[in-house]
């Protein structure tokens, strides 16, 4: 009755977030305790809106036309990049197997005065990412597969009907090219750059794969893969908590600039799974994809709310990597 407690109604200090122990039994207690209340944590003010299908582990779904799915097992990475085009759309599903394409994008019904509606984009694929090297605050540019995601993400919400006040995009090059091809095709004048808008910063390990950095720098590594959100990464290395930290008050920021409005974010896989915890309490069991687009919606109390995340129905003929490198919690 202990862990019930602590796990179900006990209330956590800021940050408001669970660590990786606590979803695993949050996870498991309703097939230990049928008909558990399994809840988050008390202090956590969101709304929680989305409804992912859950499926087998260690399967996703592919698409095959129209809205037509099949599963098909799923391919763990296991070090080689595989890069699915042809209009074969696979969920990577990291654990777990949730779907999480919704399709909030096309919708272009008015965003409520009191509300700023994010559509948050992770950049396209980098050089990095297909060579699988944690990238952090280093540069990386886009590769030809991430420039014409670029487009493919641009002309996707050009499309939509939507009307966008502004462009934010981290400063880094990769989220910044990205940001641009945007901003060219919805035309907004500018992009408007800020650093707090960065993937975590990796410090020593930034450049390495991971099993260069299991055997450089291996205190950081360990450090990087810890589930305390605590520890910070040796070398300048920011730790999940401050990650956490810096990614709400950027979002709560540019939310509070555009009550009414809609705006796109241009930014990284460590911050979309970041803010996947804020909204929700939970953290995300998919892959972020490279180019994908996540939409949330921030009122003015700062009641976070999930549209849709993780939608690449624009990518079916560009394609994208399976292993979406940088986008899991273990490649940065």
């Amino acid at each position: 009755m202990v862990l019930v407690w602590a796990l179900l109604v006990r209330p956590r200090s800021y940050p408001r977030y669970w660590n990786s122990t606590e979803c695993f039994f949050r996870d498991h207690l309703s097939s230990i305790l049928p008909g558990a209340s399994v809840g988050v944590p008390v202090h956590s003010r969101h709304t929680e809106v989305s409804r992912y299908s859950t499926l087998p582990q260690h399967e996703a779904p592919t698409r095959l036309g129209g809205n037509r799915y099949c599963l098909q097992a799923f391919m763990d990475y296991s070090g080689d990049e595989h890069r699915l085009a042809n209009g074969e759309l696979h969920a990577a599903i990291a654990q777990g197997g949730e779907e999480q394409q919704q399709k909030h994008v096309n919708s272009a019904d008015a965003v409520p005065s009191d509300v700023a509606e994010l559509l948050v984009v992770r950049h396209g694929e980098t050089t990095w990412n297909a060579e699988a090297r944690l990238q952090g605050h280093a540069e990386s540019d886009l590769n030809d597969v991430g420039k014409q995601q670029a487009v493919a993400v641009a002309d996707r919400l050009a499309s939509s009907g939507m009307n966008f006040a502004a462009v934010y995009s981290s400063d880094l090059r990769r989220a910044a090219e990205t940001a641009q091809a945007i901003a060219n095709r919805c035309q907004c004048s500018k992009v408007v750059l800020k650093e707090a808008l960065r993937e975590r910063n990796l410090g020593c390990l930034q450049g390495l794969t991971r099993a260069e950095a299991r055997v450089q720098e291996p205190k950081a590594y360990k450090a990087f893969v810890s589930s305390d959100e605590t520890r910070d990464i040796p070398g300048g290395g920011e730790s999940l908590e401050q990650l956490y930290i810096r990614a709400q008050s950027v979002m709560e920021e540019i939310a509070e600039k555009h009550h009414g409005q809609r705006v796109v974010v241009v930014s990284h896989g460590g911050i979309l799974r970041s803010l996947h915890i804020i909204a929700t309490g939970l953290p995300s069991r998919g892959k972020v994809l490279n180019a994908s687009i996540n939409t949330f919606r921030i009122s003015d109390t700062k009641d976070w709310t999930i549209c849709s995340f993780g939608d690449v129905q624009h990518l079916q003929d560009v394609g994208y990597l399976s292993s979406a490198f940088g986008g899991d919690p273990e490649s940065g």
